[in-house]
Protein backbone atom coordinates (compact mmCIF):
# COMPACT_ATOMS: atom_id res chain seq x y z
CA UNK A 1 0.00 0.00 0.00
CA UNK A 2 1.45 3.41 -0.93
CA UNK A 3 2.31 5.85 1.83
CA UNK A 4 -0.20 8.49 2.80
CA UNK A 5 0.88 11.79 1.26
CA UNK A 6 -0.08 15.22 2.38
CA UNK A 7 0.26 17.02 -0.94
CA UNK A 8 -0.06 16.30 -4.66
CA UNK A 9 3.69 16.90 -5.04
CA UNK A 10 4.48 14.20 -2.47
CA UNK A 11 2.06 11.83 -4.18
CA UNK A 12 3.66 12.48 -7.59
CA UNK A 13 7.16 11.91 -6.18
CA UNK A 14 6.02 8.66 -4.57
CA UNK A 15 4.31 7.54 -7.78
CA UNK A 16 7.39 8.39 -9.88
CA UNK A 17 9.58 6.25 -7.63
CA UNK A 18 7.12 3.34 -7.88
CA UNK A 19 6.96 3.61 -11.68
CA UNK A 20 10.74 3.82 -11.98
CA UNK A 21 11.11 0.71 -9.85
CA UNK A 22 8.52 -1.16 -11.94
CA UNK A 23 10.38 -0.37 -15.17
CA UNK A 24 13.80 -1.50 -13.97
CA UNK A 25 15.13 -4.46 -15.85
CA UNK A 26 18.11 -6.74 -15.61
CA UNK A 27 18.40 -6.57 -19.40
CA UNK A 28 21.13 -4.36 -20.88
CA UNK A 29 20.34 -0.85 -22.11
CA UNK A 30 21.66 -0.48 -25.69
CA UNK A 31 21.16 3.32 -25.74
CA UNK A 32 24.91 4.14 -25.79
CA UNK A 33 25.55 2.05 -28.92
CA UNK A 34 22.59 3.38 -30.94
CA UNK A 35 23.47 5.90 -33.63
CA UNK A 36 22.17 9.47 -33.56
CA UNK A 37 19.10 8.81 -35.73
CA UNK A 38 18.13 5.76 -33.65
CA UNK A 39 18.50 7.76 -30.42
CA UNK A 40 16.26 10.47 -31.85
CA UNK A 41 13.68 7.83 -32.79
CA UNK A 42 13.91 6.31 -29.28
CA UNK A 43 13.36 9.73 -27.68
CA UNK A 44 10.26 10.21 -29.85
CA UNK A 45 8.72 6.86 -28.83
CA UNK A 46 9.81 7.25 -25.18
CA UNK A 47 8.00 10.62 -25.08
CA UNK A 48 4.78 8.56 -25.31
CA UNK A 49 5.56 7.15 -21.87
CA UNK A 50 7.57 4.04 -22.69
CA UNK A 51 10.82 3.45 -20.74
CA UNK A 52 13.84 4.50 -22.79
CA UNK A 53 15.84 1.28 -22.19
CA UNK A 54 12.89 -0.83 -23.33
CA UNK A 55 12.41 1.28 -26.48
CA UNK A 56 16.17 1.12 -27.14
CA UNK A 57 16.06 -2.68 -27.02
CA UNK A 58 13.07 -2.73 -29.38
CA UNK A 59 14.83 -0.42 -31.85
CA UNK A 60 17.99 -2.51 -31.66
CA UNK A 61 15.97 -5.64 -32.53
CA UNK A 62 13.39 -4.21 -34.95
CA UNK A 63 15.00 -1.13 -36.45
CA UNK A 64 13.18 2.16 -36.80
CA UNK A 65 9.82 0.94 -38.05
CA UNK A 66 7.51 3.05 -35.89
CA UNK A 67 4.50 0.73 -35.95
CA UNK A 68 6.53 -2.42 -35.28
CA UNK A 69 8.38 -0.83 -32.35
CA UNK A 70 5.20 0.51 -30.74
CA UNK A 71 3.13 -2.60 -31.34
CA UNK A 72 5.68 -5.28 -30.59
CA UNK A 73 4.17 -6.79 -27.45
CA UNK A 74 3.56 -3.32 -26.04
CA UNK A 75 7.36 -2.89 -25.95
CA UNK A 76 7.92 -5.90 -23.70
CA UNK A 77 11.44 -6.34 -25.03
Amino acid sequence: MPPICTSPEEWQTSLSADVEHAYRSSLPDPWPVLDESEQSFVRNIASMGFPTPRVSRAVQRLGMKDSEVRNNHQLRV
